[in-house]
């Protein structure tokens, strides 16, 4: 008889202003790219977007390098376009058909396994279970997690990734739903600049001359700005 299996709605996470602390938390990375759902039906593999739609003509390379899952799976994670130093970069992913980036999909979660929903489980057994039945391959990876929260921000920090995800060890899966199980965190990069001088239009601004810092040396670095740049980093922005 063959096993059924459905797209689920993908949990959510609330966002927060800092990280929760405590030993009911574990810390994931938070990755700059696109949410997606695996599923591993009898003779096919799916790769779906957070709204169902089918991924597989976009990553085509993923879905073959997951056809080691057996059927009845149904896995949670996310697709990353990666920089040469390995970083996931959106912007590389937003450009991917030209700059042709290495994609890797990172498995965080899993929902069914052999055709048996598993969502009641605690996150760290749906975990364990995820380590068990993943198969880490060129295009195929898990989400690594720590149960330190100094210990993620300070390597979020590094190596300038987006955020963090930190999740209750002992939490169901709820699909669709924004509980508070799951929470996530930007790491704001933050710059202060000198405006030198700006170019009018009938906008306000067209263009801005701005100046930062290098060092602790009297040296300025130079650079120009056109009026999307300066709405988008004027609120890092001091003026003296």
């Amino acid at each position: 008889m063959p096993i059924s299996i459905r797209f689920i709605q993908p949990m959510e996470a609330e966002p927060a202003k800092a990280l929760p602390t405590g030993p009911q938390w574990i810390y994931e990375i938070k990755f700059d790219g696109y949410r997606a759902e695996v599923l591993r039906e009898a003779e096919r593999v799916l790769l779906c977007s957070r709204r169902g739609n089918q991924l597989n003509r976009d990553f085509p390379d993923v879905v073959k390098s997951l056809q080691f899952l057996s059927p009845g799976t149904v896995i949670d994670g996310e697709i990353a376009a990666l920089d040469s130093n390995g970083r996931p970069s959106f912007t590389l992913m937003q450009n991917r058909q030209t700059e042709k980036p290495h994609i890797v999909y990172f498995a965080f979660d899993i929902l069914m396994h052999n055709g048996v929903d598993v969502m009641k489980k605690s996150l760290l057994e749906r975990r364990a279970l995820l380590r068990s039945v993943i198969v880490p391959n060129d295009h195929v990876s898990i989400s690594e997690f720590s149960a330190s929260a100094q210990q993620m921000l300070e390597f979020v920090k590094a190596q300038q990734l987006e955020g963090i995800v930190a999740k209750k060890a002992g939490s169901k899966y709820e699909p669709g739903k924004r509980s508070g199980a799951w929470v996530k965190t930007h790491n704001h990069q933050a710059q202060e600049f000198v405006i030198g001088g700006y170019t009018p239009s009938h906008l306000g601004v067209d263009a801005l001359v701005v100046a930062r810092r290098l060092a602790a040396e009297e040296t300025l670095n130079i650079h120009t700005s056109h009026l999307f740049s300066y709405r988008i980093m004027r609120t890092n922005t001091t003026t003296l």
